[in-house]
C-alpha cells in the first residue's frame, strides 16, 4: 500500500514538474526566431506529433525531434535568464554574439562568420557569460576576478 502511494506521489510530482517546464518553455519562446517559435508552438501548444511535423516540414522525424530537443534545451538553460538580467554588462557586439548563440543556437564558428569577427571575440563573449554564471566578473571590469 505504501509503495503504491509513493509511486502515485512520484507520478504527480513528475507531472507537475513537466507542466512547470512546459510553462517555462512557452514563456521563453518569444525570444526565438520565427521558424523555431512556430515549430515549438505546434508541438507544445497545438499538440502536433513529431511525425506530423516532419510531414509538414518535409524532413525526417529524427530531424524534427532533434530540433525540438535542442530548442527546448536552449530555452531551459539558465544562460537566457542570466543574460537578460545582466544585459547592461555587455557591450553591443557581445550582446549580438550571445543573442546569436542563445536565440538561434549558432555555433561559435557560425557566429564568427556571420558577424565577421574572430572566434577569439566570440569565445571571449561566451566566457563573459559563463563567468557571470559562476559568480565571477565585476561590473566595469574587464578581468574575471572573483566578485567580492
Amino acid at each position: 500500500m505504501s509503495e503504491k502511494l509513493n509511486y502515485a506521489r512520484e507520478v504527480k510530482d513528475n507531472l507537475i514538474r513537466q507542466r512547470q517546464n512546459t510553462d517555462k518553455l512557452i514563456e521563453r519562446m518569444k525570444i526565438l526566431n520565427k521558424a523555431d517559435q512556430v515549430l515549438l508552438k505546434m508541438h507544445l501548444i497545438d499538440g502536433y506529433t513529431y511525425q506530423q511535423l516532419s510531414a509538414l516540414a518535409g524532413v525526417s522525424v529524427s530531424t524534427v525531434h532533434r530540433r525540438v530537443h535542442r530548442i527546448s534545451k536552449r530555452l531551459m538553460s539558465d544562460n537566457i535568464a542570466l543574460f537578460y538580467e545582466n544585459k547592461d554588462r555587455f557591450e553591443p557586439r557581445e550582446k549580438l554574439i550571445i543573442t546569436d548563440y542563445l536565440r538561434d543556437g549558432l555555433s561559435q564558428r557560425k557566429i564568427s562568420q556571420k558577424r565577421r569577427i574572430t572566434r577569439y571575440r566570440v569565445r571571449k563573449a561566451m566566457a563573459k557569460l559563463e563567468s557571470l554564471k559562476n559568480g565571477f566578473y565585476r561590473l566595469g571590469s574587464n578581468d574575471f576576478s572573483k566578485n567580492i
